[in-house]
């Protein structure tokens, strides 16, 4: 009770952005930056051979890097495997606009 009201208890909440659980562990935030990653690259995917590099840049960094910086305070809490995780969803994200010039080229020359 506080204040005479009724206090919902709750095993995780949102709060700008960040999610915490009943334990304090950031399992739940890092679900929701995994996700949020994969769908990212899902876009670039499906973008990939219809914009130019440097748009599919500007893409990678609304969709994925602003992930991985928004609330980067908490990466110090994830375990190694985790970052690792994180780190290989970049990677695979940042490869696919590397290539995708190449293939833009391609259709053009071609």
């Amino acid at each position: 009770m506080l204040n005479s009201e009724s206090i919902k208890r709750v095993t995780q909440i949102k709060s700008l952005g960040l999610i915490v659980d009943e334990n304090l562990s950031w399992e739940g935030k890092f679900k929701l930056t995994f996700d949020k990653i994969y769908s990212g690259i899902w876009a670039l995917k499906r973008l990939k051979n219809l914009l130019p590099q440097s748009q599919l840049c500007m893409v990678y960094y609304a969709l994925v890097e602003s992930q991985l910086r928004y609330g980067d305070v908490v990466w110090g809490s994830f375990s190694k495997k985790k970052l690792a995780i994180l780190q290989r969803l970049k990677t695979r994200a940042l490869m696919i606009v590397k290539n995708a010039n190449i293939k833009i080229l391609g259709h053009i020359l071609g």
